[in-house]
């Protein structure tokens, strides 16, 4: 059975287990500068998931508020999955699993993959629900991937929560 984990530190969106042994504190990003403009980042460390990882797992990664529109999303590699080499992930949002970054290989430490989805033709997308920015596995299992994701977000609610 796939696995859902709630890497966001935020109150859940839906059904899913919590990382064991997780630190929240690897930084995240910049924030909101003026209210409005911010850097968001999110940490997936495939080891800590609490259950047994299979291919078609999603890991929630940025909870992003509903009226915020998400500029750009990129991801950096800080340990390269190492067991599962063939193991592939895309990033997106609840209902487009590839809207930020299409499939692709986190074999390589150092490695930054930029948008290749369907948000880079329209320059992004506006959430109109709150929802998170997820990594979904594919090919095999991550085992010991540890994948920070970054998102450029602008609050475009006319009053802010």
């Amino acid at each position: 059975m796939a696995l859902k984990v709630n890497f966001t530190g935020k109150a859940s969106l839906s059904t899913e287990t919590l990382p064991t042994g997780y630190t929240t504190d690897v930084g995240n990003g910049i924030g909101m500068l003026d209210g409005r403009l911010g850097l968001l980042k999110g940490r997936v460390d495939a080891a800590l998931t609490g259950g047994t990882n299979t291919s078609t797992d999603t890991y929630e990664v940025i909870h992003v508020p509903a009226g915020f529109y998400i500029m750009n999303v990129w991801a950096y590699v800080v340990e390269a999955e190492a067991t599962n080499t063939t193991a592939t992930i895309e990033v997106g949002i609840g209902d487009d699993p590839d809207e930020f970054i299409k499939a692709t290989s986190p074999d390589t430490t150092g490695e930054i993959f930029g948008m290749t989805g369907d948000a880079l033709a329209i320059n992004g997308t506006v959430l109109t629900a709150a929802d998170t920015i997820d990594i979904t596995v594919a090919t095999a299992a991550l085992t010991n991937a540890v994948i920070d994701v970054y998102a450029l977000v602008v609050d475009m609610r006319e009053t802010r929560t």
